[in-house]
């Protein structure tokens, strides 16, 4: 997840604190789907046990511009991107005499600019390095086995530089996603797009910007996900009691946007969950999507 660490207080089962550059990383926290259960039979909830199904979630604080060089700790965030399968990139839209922004100000289509083109420089470095030694490999030393690597990191060089795209958007045979799949490069992970709102703007359903997101995201990211949610509202639903948080749900016609991130974080990762149900026991179960299910019988 890129941006404002601030969701992971409700995201994540843990916490982590921290401002501007002085950002504490810990990989590897998780979160379930509440939901998952709740929509379900209500007998469900009498269970001696309900097993949930997971989504791994890494917080990774925002990047800044010169990331890719290692400015405000880039280089370390970008490691942990890289080893994802998705991401999750937060957009702040909100006013905050409070909160600071590394920019000075609030502009959430700059921002989309600066780390659309930061993960493309990693990328870049990346691809440099590991064509050299293809080409070293190939070309020098007439390893002609290796010739389709080579090739492919050839097209992926020109789509990163000479094109300026990302590696999702390229044009790829099986054999070479084959190959690509063994560098994780970042710009070929699907990114789902956070809209963190101020609590007054999501329950009003209204900021400015969201119109221009969605311009932006259709223009260099066609067919990606975008959530408008207020982090600030779901803490404040998370801190409520029970009861109190139904009557404000009521009150505001408002719903957690928890259940939705989710889901299309398992729709992004081509993922898919089912249930088994035993005399003690509801389990949910992870898949991908068109796994045989005699994987499961």
């Amino acid at each position: 997840m890129l941006g404002s660490n601030g969701i992971c207080t409700w995201l994540t089962i843990d916490t982590v604190k921290g401002v501007l550059f002085r950002c504490q990383i810990k990989p590897g926290r998780f979160i379930y789907d509440r939901s998952f259960f709740s929509n379900c039979l209500p007998s469900f909830l009498f269970l001696n046990s309900r097993v949930p199904a997971h989504l791994n979630v890494v917080d990774i604080a925002g990047l800044v511009k010169g990331a890719h060089e290692g400015q405000g700790l880039g280089n370390a965030f970008l490691s942990h991107i890289r080893g994802v399968d998705a991401i999750f990139h937060m957009i702040r839209v909100f006013e905050s005499d409070d909160i600071s922004h590394v920019e000075g100000d609030i502009d959430p289509i700059r921002d989309l600019n600066i780390i659309e083109e930061e993960l493309r420089l990693k990328d870049v470095e990346y691809i440099l390095k590991e064509w050299d030694k293809s080409e070293k490999v190939v070309i020098r030393g007439g390893d002609k086995k290796q010739m389709p690597v080579f090739d492919c990191l050839t097209k992926v060089k020109d789509l990163l530089m000479n094109e300026k795209k990302s590696v999702r958007f390229g044009d790829w045979t099986p054999c070479e996603i084959e190959i690509l799949n063994e560098h994780l490069f970042i710009t070929s992970k699907p990114i789902i797009y956070l809209v963190n709102m101020s609590e007054k703007g999501f329950i009003k359903k209204k900021s400015k910007w969201l119109p221009k997101i969605k311009e932006w995201v259709d223009s260099h990211d066609p067919g990606a996900s975008i959530i408008p949610l207020s982090v600030e509202l779901e803490q404040k639903m998370v801190d409520m009691p029970a009861d109190e948080l139904q009557a404000f749900i009521k009150e505001q016609g408002v719903q957690s946007m928890l259940p939705k991130i989710v889901r299309v974080g398992y729709h992004a990762l081509r993922l898919h969950y089912f249930f088994t149900c035993g005399k003690d026991e509801v389990k949910a179960w992870t898949l991908m999507v068109y796994t045989d299910s005699q994987r499961f019988s």
